[in-house]
């Protein structure tokens, strides 16, 4: 896992019906620092995770619905045409809302979640049919954050932390408090990675929907800002979360044991059985990945993303950070490395949930899992 990447480092946790069963770290978490017990890294669009559970709250506690406009929560964003995009579109990666069209953004404008917040709420409704099934890197995440903060008023990393981090006693945050940075690894490009994310290369220049979801921001300029604190301060609901592996096999362990740990419930098991109850499935067109979605979570596709148990749900993130859950098994894993490769050519994630798969099974197989 960390051979194969000798500049870097990386971290694996594992739980089993609610209990550490792996916890495991090395490698380099920045030029001369090793990676410790207490590094964190930033997990990417394993944020959306998160988020997904924020949103489940709120629909547990009565206060969000499915089926109900995204406008009846917050009126700016049924501005110019938007006003019939319901919630469970939002969550599906199917409101066609993939990027910002209207305006040309910098990386810097992101580290502002409510700017971001307006103009979404700003976009004209979708014109490019192929956006009504399709990846939303950072949308998906200014959009629930956006109901979270006009629903509850608190901000998405404050919900978070306040509903589940705090609870559950989890070094995950999304928006890193400053006493905490010292403890963040650094990220790296491999040279594998300059392109990674769009195909073909250069798509961006004549595609306007490649150019808005994914070069609307550049997300991965050379200098990677995302190793900066403003980054790691900054509430960035779709990519911005901060934590260790441990932290993130902790939460997917609290959902997979039915929402509750060490006697802490977080959510009803009947919410989460519900957020993994499929409602989306397309492939990708500007990536060409097979994706199927239930309420902001990705669940278990053809490749298959999560291994190879049938019924899985989490979210990956860039890199390959890998976090979810097998409900049958009881399991949960994350998986966070630092030096990103090019996704079809990283199997790390891959291999390391085989392995994880066949042990689980012959621990279930032998009695030893309970």
């Amino acid at each position: 896992m960390i051979a194969e990447t000798p500049e870097g480092g990386a971290a694996l946790s594992i739980h089993q019906h609610g209990r550490p069963v792996v916890d495991l770290w090395g490698g380099m978490a920045a030029r001369n620092s090793p990676w410790r017990e207490e590094t964190l890294l930033p997990v990417w669009s394993g944020t959306k995770g998160l988020v997904a559970a924020c949103l489940l709250k709120l629909m547990e506690d009565r206060h969000l619905a499915l089926d109900e406009p995204v406008a009846r929560y917050w009126p700016e964003f049924g501005r110019n045409g938007k006003q019939s995009i319901t919630v469970r579109q939002a969550v599906s990666h199917t409101d066609g809302l993939t990027g910002l069209s209207a305006v040309r953004i910098a990386l810097t404008d992101i580290l502002d979640s409510e700017r971001m917040e307006n103009h979404v709420a700003a976009e004209p409704e979708p014109d490019d049919a192929r956006s009504f099934g399709c990846y939303h890197p950072l949308t998906f995440g200014w959009i629930c954050g956006g109901l979270v903060r006009r629903i509850d008023g608190r901000s998405v990393g404050r919900f978070f932390a306040d509903e589940f981090a705090g609870p559950l006693g989890l070094d995950l945050w999304i928006g890193l408090p400053a006493a905490e940075n010292h403890r963040t690894g650094q990220l790296s490009l491999a040279p594998s990675w300059e392109g990674a994310a769009i195909s073909p290369p250069g798509a961006a220049d004549h595609d306007p929907l490649v150019w808005r979801t994914w070069a609307n921001p550049d997300l991965f300029p050379g200098d990677l800002p995302w190793n900066t604190e403003p980054f790691h301060a900054a509430e960035i609901p779709g990519a911005g979360g901060i934590g260790s592996a441990r932290s993130m096999s902790r939460f997917y362990a609290a959902l997979v044991n039915g929402g509750s740990l060490d006697g802490v419930r977080v959510l009803k098991e009947a919410t989460i059985e519900q957020s993994i109850e499929e409602i989306a499935r397309f492939v990708d067109p500007l990536v060409g990945r097979p994706l199927v979605l239930g309420t902001g979570f990705w669940l278990q596709n053809d490749e298959p993303v999560f291994g190879p148990p049938s019924r899985a749900f989490g979210h990956p993130g860039a890199g390959v950070s890998m976090h979810g859950a097998w409900p049958e098994l009881g399991v949960a894993f994350s998986f966070l490395p630092n030096v990103m490769l090019n996704d079809p050519n990283d199997t790390r994630a891959q291999r390391i949930l085989a392995t994880l798969h066949e042990c689980a099974k012959n621990r279930r197989d032998t009695g030893q899992d309970t």
